[in-house]
């Protein structure tokens, strides 16, 4: 096991432009770019530090657990965490109703799990007809597996389409990831933020836009 340091106070005497090569230095290794963005964000708090007159501080991975209050009701928990021992890059997602549940896991993206209340389990596999946005995403026929590099090119085929103004054949309109959404995401941090600081609940105002005209 090893263990490398940086020295902030070196770091931040040099510009930008050439921390990479201070960090190259320090760890003798060949250094990406989120290793200097990385660097940049503690340089930041480390500032924040002497002009604060703090004791110490203490810098985490991302870690958290997120109460929500959707509209009618519902209640949702969001777990978030770089630090999950054992655990490899996933997404888990679990809706629980009052007559069945919900199960799916990026590591098996093909199946869908269904319980109901009295416990029969019906699996939902990837085309199989389970809805218009899935037959939409879907790409292969079903038993031939898609994974997370076809997930990149529905995106661009739907920004495609939006752009060009090609009417979906099944109706449904072009859902792709925009500036918009990375700004609701970290409008969505802030908010979080912002509760824990008050112990309260905070309001999300901004909606994300499902009109294909605002998604280009």
């Amino acid at each position: 096991t090893a263990a490398y340091a940086v020295a902030f106070e070196e770091t931040t005497k040099v510009p930008v432009s050439n921390l990479k090569n201070v960090l190259k230095e320090s760890r003798g290794t060949l250094i990406h770019q989120g290793c200097v963005g990385c660097t940049l964000s503690h340089i930041s708090v480390y500032r924040d530090v002497l002009k604060l007159g703090l004791p110490y501080a203490l810098i985490l991975e991302d870690d958290a657990v997120v109460l929500l209050d959707l509209e009618d009701g519902v209640r949702g928990v969001m777990m978030v965490s770089q630090i999950a021992t054992g655990e490899r890059n996933h997404i888990l997602l679990r809706v629980y109703g009052a007559d069945a549940a919900l199960h799916w896991s990026q590591e098996d993206p093909d199946r869908l799990r269904m319980v109901d209340s009295g416990g029969t389990e019906t699996v939902l596999f990837r085309g199989g007809g389970v809805g218009p946005h899935a037959t939409r995403a879907t790409r292969l026929p079903g038993g031939h597996p898609e994974g997370f590099i076809e997930a990149f090119a529905n995106i661009y085929s739907e920004a495609a389409a939006a752009i060009l103004g090609v009417d979906p054949v099944t109706g449904v309109t072009p859902d792709f990831p925009t500036v918009q959404d990375g700004a609701l995401g970290v409008d969505f941090i802030c908010r979080a933020v912002e509760s824990d600081r008050d112990q309260a609940w905070v309001k999300m105002t901004a909606e994300r836009s499902t009109k294909s005209s605002e998604r280009t």
